[in-house]
């Protein structure tokens, strides 16, 4: 469990410099064209880290989940991050 909690706040703040890179340099740094394509990639990286998180918490919940499938999903989480 720390593990995931330690990738979400990873995540968070890459975003966060992410976010403060564009405070640095100003609105402007970017052109409408590329903040599009930067607001699309967030929203398609976004929509994977939920189905996934979905997937596995669907998995979790499974008749069949023992230990080894949790480690399977574990792996699972450390590969994407």
């Amino acid at each position: 469990m720390q593990l995931k909690v330690v990738k979400c706040i990873f995540s968070v703040l890459r975003l966060l410099c992410f976010v403060q890179c564009i405070e640095f340099l100003g609105a402007n740094c970017f052109t409408p064209e590329q903040y599009t394509k930067v607001l699309e990639l967030l929203k398609d990286s976004m929509e994977t880290c939920f189905t996934r998180a979905s997937e596995r918490h669907a998995q979790r919940n499974d008749e069949d989940y023992d230990e080894q499938v949790e480690e399977l999903l574990e792996e699972e989480v450390r590969v994407v991050a």
